[in-house]
């Protein structure tokens, strides 16, 4: 596993692995690791840098050690069983917030589907002062925690607006992270848009006219989510359930179409949906 961890990471600092596998034999003869728990004080991604330090936790890992075979690790899958991984206080800074590409890319496709929704409100649409058509795309280019004085710490989200004719806004988000319904729903407090920052910039209080929620999905939670303003970093403690490709997951029950791909499967309890544990199934490293 260290040696995993090794080849796929950008860097990593003070990486130690411990596994509580019965036995050797248990591992090479059956792929029984048991928990494998990582300590570090760096560990990063191309696609997310949790350089703050942090725990991970993976439990009921279960190898399929003929994937090791070269002339057979392409047709058998490398995990047996579904997993749990659990982060506990893992530390985004703030240079981890602006260079995660996952974060980005989650936060503009969010950002897109809640731009879809309000221009198809039409008039009654918190952004008709700006005319924001339903073909408009935004993008995210830059993420990072901010300290208000009034809001108190603050995560701040700056980017573009392109309309179906090609002009641009440019936008600011600021808000707030909570978490409800047992840590399944990410909530949004504060949630406010600044258009064309500046001088003659327009402030969307969105939060007041138009609920903002995000359901993970029932195989993933949250347990703790701080940003610390003064140190411009946020302190994340969350669990998710893997089920590797070609194993059957148990389908829970629905309430409700959610919205988007990753969020077909579900239980919907919020006005948005991503299922976690379904786009870390989708992961090359889970095979």
């Amino acid at each position: 596993i260290l040696r995993f961890i090794h080849r796929h990471a950008l860097h990593t600092m003070n990486l130690k692995i411990k596994s509580d596998a019965t036995s050797r034999s248990a591992v090479l003869l059956r792929g029984e690791l048991g928990s494998v728990r990582a300590t570090f004080d760096r560990l990063s991604f191309a696609s997310l840098k949790l350089s703050g330090g942090g725990t991970i936790t993976a439990t009921d890992l279960n190898l399929n050690t003929a994937s090791f075979v070269p002339a057979l690790g392409r047709f058998v899958r490398r995990w047996s069983h579904p997993f749990t991984l659990r982060a506990t206080d893992c530390v985004l800074t703030q240079e981890d917030l602006r260079t995660s590409r996952c974060i980005r890319r989650g936060l503009t496709n969010l950002g897109n589907r809640i731009l879809r929704n309000l221009a198809a409100m039409g008039d009654a649409s918190p952004l008709d002062v700006v005319r924001i058509d339903r073909g408009a795309r935004l993008s995210v280019s830059t993420v990072e925690v901010v300290d208000g004085a009034a809001d108190g710490a603050q995560v701040q989200i700056r980017g573009i607006v392109t309309t179906i004719l090609g002009s641009t806004i440019p936008f600011a988000v600021r808000t707030g992270l909570a978490v409800a319904r047992g840590g399944h729903v990410v909530q949004f407090p504060g949630l406010r848009v600044v258009l064309n920052p500046g001088p003659l910039q327009t402030v969307v209080p969105l939060h007041l006219l138009h609920k903002v929620e995000l359901d993970l999905g029932d195989r993933a939670s949250i347990g703790k989510v701080q940003i610390d303003g003064r140190r411009k970093q946020i302190r994340l403690s969350a669990t998710v359930s893997v089920t590797p490709r070609g194993i059957a997951a148990a389908s829970p029950r629905r309430r409700g179409a959610a919205v988007g791909g990753a969020a077909a499967a579900i239980v919907k309890r919020a006005t948005y949906a991503f299922d976690i544990g379904r786009w870390l199934t989708s992961l090359s490293f889970t095979n």
